[in-house]
């Protein structure tokens, strides 16, 4: 029987079967009527004929029955799918003002910011543009430049298209080393009936998870070709090429980062607090994964795309059924899921085919709840220029850097799928 994708093509199929069975029962009523006035040879010739006809129907019945209990659930399928929430992107890059006399959102103000980032004005020229357009009470630090809106935007929009996983996680900004306490066993919750004795106190043994800030930087040389650009594209190739790099390393961290001395962020994969399944990929492993698990709500799975691509979407379950779906947005971007939960890509795992045994390929869990991400100095990329180091070459570096940390917070809440040594 073809592969049903969707609940259309299983009653379109449904109706054929119907429709031959239907017609076997009005062959088999008409050889009756023959078989009454016939003689003995075309008896037998009828007689095999109607076995041959009811063998047929039987099946028939078999596979209707079947495609019937398809059909159910691909209508349910489609029904919860037709109910998730349709998710879009804000145009934020174009956003232009806050307010509507915003002094950082002029040309002025923009030009004279890039020329900060080039050597050209330092701070006493912002200072002196802050205090002749009224807004001296909109900063009050000599050491930084206030970044213009235009610029904001394009960050954001950085943050936006890129900052994956780091949008999924919790956040704090704590300008701290924290200490996060968490059980690591104990008992559960017990029934108590009024004027009985107390119930036992429970056992509970306490651990913690410390999340300690790290430096996470990327470097850029300016050179002269690039300083000659127009202020708002300069501005633009500084967040792409700067802001966007951190924000990336920033998400493939926390897939899969380790560090010898737990600082900074720590990823998903390799985690003491991650459960951990090593199997190859079939069509019910990502379940299996989830079901070593306590929370089941906000599901996330994260694979490099050559996993899902070349391996997961041409599985089929028991009965035949692909197990990956795609939905679409308004804009008609696709969405991935397996087994019902959202599929993210990361290059920060290996492909399932070039990975080598006892690699991670995937990682599932809850990383709102599970995750934590915590940032000192704010969630902001801060920008610093070096005109000195490369003055010999007619060259300025620019650094974007980023004061974080983030580990797992809650045991139990993600799994990670680890390649065996032979499939």
């Amino acid at each position: 029987m073809e592969k049903m994708l969707n609940s259309a093509m299983a009653s379109e199929e449904l109706e054929k079967l119907i429709a031959r069975k239907n017609e076997i029962a009005d062959l088999v009523e008409e050889r009756k009527t023959t078989f009454e006035s016939a003689d003995i040879e075309t008896r037998d010739a009828l007689l095999n004929e109607v076995e041959d006809l009811t063998k047929e129907a039987d099946a028939l019945e078999t596979d209707i029955a079947d495609l019937k209990e398809q059909r159910e659930k691909l209508e349910e399928q489609e029904k919860r799918m037709s109910m998730s929430k349709i998710l879009s992107k804000e145009a934020i890059e174009e956003r232009k003002v806050e307010t509507e006399n915003n002094p950082f959102n002029t040309d002025e103000y923009v030009n004279l910011y890039a020329d900060v980032i080039r050597g050209k004005a330092d701070v006493r020229d912002v200072r002196s543009y802050i205090e002749r357009s009224g807004a001296a009470n909109l900063s009050t630090s000599t050491s930084n430049v206030p970044i213009p809106v235009l610029m904001q935007g394009f960050v954001e929009t950085a943050w936006y298209e890129y900052g994956k996983f780091s949008r999924l996680v919790s956040e704090s900004f704590e300008p701290s080393i924290m200490k996060i306490p968490v059980e690591t066993a104990a008992d559960g919750a017990v029934w108590h009936t009024e004027n009985d004795d107390a119930p036992s106190q429970e056992e509970i043994t306490l651990g913690q998870i410390i999340l300690q800030p790290k430096t996470l930087k990327k470097f850029i040389v300016l050179t002269t070709e690039l300083m000659a650009m127009a202020a708002p594209e300069f501005l633009r190739y500084v967040a792409d090429e700067l802001v966007y790099r951190v924000i990336l390393a920033l998400d493939e961290a926390i897939i899969n980062r380790t560090d010898l001395n737990g600082l900074g962020v720590i990823g998903i994969a390799g985690n003491t607090n991650t459960e951990s399944l090593t199997k190859g990929i079939d069509f019910n492993v990502i379940n299996e994964a989830i079901s070593g698990l306590v929370t089941f709500d906000d599901l996330v799975i994260a694979m490099n795309p050559a996993t899902f691509f070349g391996n997961f979407m041409s599985l089929t379950d028991q009965v035949g059924r692909p197990i990956y779906q795609i939905a679409t947005d308004n804009a008609g971007r696709p969405a991935y899921y397996l087994n019902g939960y959202r599929v993210e890509f990361t290059q920060a795992l290996p492909a399932y085919d070039d990975a080598d045994a006892s690699d991670v390929y995937a990682v599932v869990g809850n990383f709102r709840r599970g995750y934590r991400l915590n940032y000192p100095e704010g969630r902001d990329v801060i920008t610093l220029v070096d005109p000195y180091t490369l003055a010999t070459e007619d060259a300025v570096r620019m650094i974007g850097r980023l004061y974080v940390a983030g580990n797992v917070v809650k045991p139990k809440h993600f799994a990670e799928l680890v390649k065996p040594a032979s499939v």
